[in-house]
């Protein structure tokens, strides 16, 4: 499955879609191009900036923990968030 999926994807995503579809699993991933081809596929997914809000919004976790999350994710992980999308993790 993974030869028949976008070019544009990378390795690591194309592992992780491969995967959600066949064990019917839910897909987190931070990449637009992946999230779009998920939605056309019927695949269920979820970005991170919208689990990092559900965090929240749900009381999950509370705010400084979901910003002390995202501080480890971009040490760790090298995780970079646009400031709009910072902004609407954590919007009103």
């Amino acid at each position: 499955m993974i030869k028949s999926l976008p070019n544009k994807l990378n390795r690591g995503e194309c592992e992780a879609i491969a995967l959600a579809k066949n064990r019917q699993a839910l897909l987190l991933c931070n990449d637009k191009r992946a999230i779009r081809y998920c939605q056309q596929e019927g695949i269920e997914s979820i970005n991170l900036p919208y689990l990092l809000r559900l965090f929240w919004t749900r009381k999950i976790l509370s705010k400084a923990q979901v910003k002390h999350l995202i501080e480890r994710m971009e040490q760790v992980e090298n995780l970079v968030l646009k400031q709009t999308v910072y902004a609407k993790i954590f919007s009103e």
